[in-house]
């Protein structure tokens, strides 16, 4: 694996999405939100099963676990329903925990109970009625009955396959929408399910209150506002902040993490994403000010706080721009031999934004890779009698050492 893949996948992990592209198969820590009734206890499958039921030792809260839906926000399409279906038994016995603190005296309780619902108002999906223990949890007990604590978060393994197979470098579009198509994996078959956590907010649109499903209407259709129907009660009226693709840029982050889809400039951040971008932006600040100061300290220690302090920071200017020209050197000559190498019309915009993006030590592994292709395709010739010659030949050698060949000494 490249460092670039490598260091991609790192990036999904820390969102939650484990890939093992090798065996086909993923993990992901995926919330949502509580859902049961004012009164009653139905059969399953009716509203009246999703109500707050408890005895004297024992709180029985249902949470919808998993629904049968694209969550664009992770580029993850479960929206298989007969897929998802034949999974909803393998819940059933899992641990609870709080934010996914999963230590053995850390435990809330046990899911007691799960089932499938038809949906209805809202898609179809995995249910689950979670036992919490009153003995220990009284705190966790009161929230989820004042609905302070109303999401939970599922860990679920499962088989997948691209959307878009035949996409080169489809990891860095994923998130992305080509074509009108939301670049994602899409689950093909749940393997397990891990533990289940109690977590402060959720991301599933769906897997809200009961009573707001019916204030709402259903999930088709739109609001009169524009809104999709059960946005505004599922965050109680909150008002939406608008957030640019540039100023996701800026902080170093991933416009497809908070719902960026193809050449997106602008979005609308409802409540909970909203958090998730200020909180993500904080920590971003947080290292960006951490490496600030390191780099500070390394120039004090360098250099010392004196007059002379402006003339180092003036060779540094110029070593940097130095630095600029050799990479955008590099960079020129990468994409030359890979033009070479693969021809033009079959060098993919896709490669050619990532030679031209890339570090300098991306770069020089690009033009390697492409001069050493090259000159398997086209051996280097004398400009003046068309005589093949090897690198390590006198034609054309100003030092002893190998040369740099330059792609505009192929005759073609």
């Amino acid at each position: 694996m490249d460092e670039r893949l490598r260091k991609r996948f790192e990036e999904l992990r820390s969102q939650g999405l484990v890939i093992d592209e090798h065996r086909g198969v993923a993990s992901l820590t995926l919330h949502s939100r509580m859902r049961f009734a004012e009164k009653g206890v139905g059969a399953e499958g009716t509203d009246a099963t999703l109500s707050l039921d408890e005895d004297e030792k024992y709180l029985y809260a249902p949470f919808r676990a998993l629904t049968a839906t694209v969550i664009r926000d992770r580029a993850i399409d479960f929206s298989d329903a007969a897929m998802l279906k034949k999974s909803a038994k393998m819940l059933l016995g899992q641990t609870v925990y709080a934010n996914h603190t999963q230590d053995v005296t850390a435990w809330l309780g046990v899911v007691a109970k799960t089932w499938w619902d038809d949906g209805g108002t809202i898609p179809p999906g995995v249910n689950a009625t979670l036992k919490i223990s009153k003995e220990w949890n009284l705190k966790i007990v009161a929230g989820i009955k004042e609905e302070a604590i109303h999401s939970a978060s599922v860990e679920v393994y499962f088989e997948w396959k691209k959307s878009h197979p035949d996409l080169e470098d489809f990891w860095f579009h994923f998130g992305e929408e080509i074509d009108g198509k939301l670049v994602c994996v899409i689950a093909t078959a749940i393997i397990s399910y891990g533990e289940i956590s109690l977590v402060w907010q959720g991301a599933d649109i769906y897997a809200k209150r009961l009573s707001l499903q019916a204030a709402t209407g259903g999930r088709d259709g739109v609001s009169a506002s524009g809104k999709a129907k059960g946005t505004e009660d599922i965050t109680g009226g909150a008002s939406y902040m608008k957030l640019t693709r540039q100023a996701v840029l800026l902080f170093g982050l991933m416009p497809s993490i908070y719902g960026f889809a193809g050449s997106a400039q602008e979005i609308e951040l409802d409540e909970a994403m909203q958090a998730k971008f200020i909180d993500d932006a904080k920590k971003k600040y947080a290292e960006l000010s951490e490496t600030s100061a390191a780099q500070r300290a390394l120039l004090t220690t360098l250099f010392g706080e004196t007059p002379a302090d402006t003339t180092a920071a003036e060779n540094l200017k110029s070593r940097a721009a130095m630095g600029d020209a050799h990479l955008a050197e590099v960079r020129e000559d990468a994409l030359k031999f890979a033009k070479l190498a693969e021809g033009s019309e079959k060098l993919t915009e896709a490669l050619g934004k990532t030679i031209a993006g890339a570090s300098l030590e991306d770069a020089v592994k690009f033009r390697d890779e492409y001069r050493a292709k090259a000159e398997e395709k086209f051996p280097p010739r004398c400009t003046k009698c068309g005589e093949k010659f090897s690198r390590a030949s006198g034609h054309k050698i100003t030092a002893p050492a190998e040369r740099e060949i330059d792609p505009d000494d192929y005759i073609l």
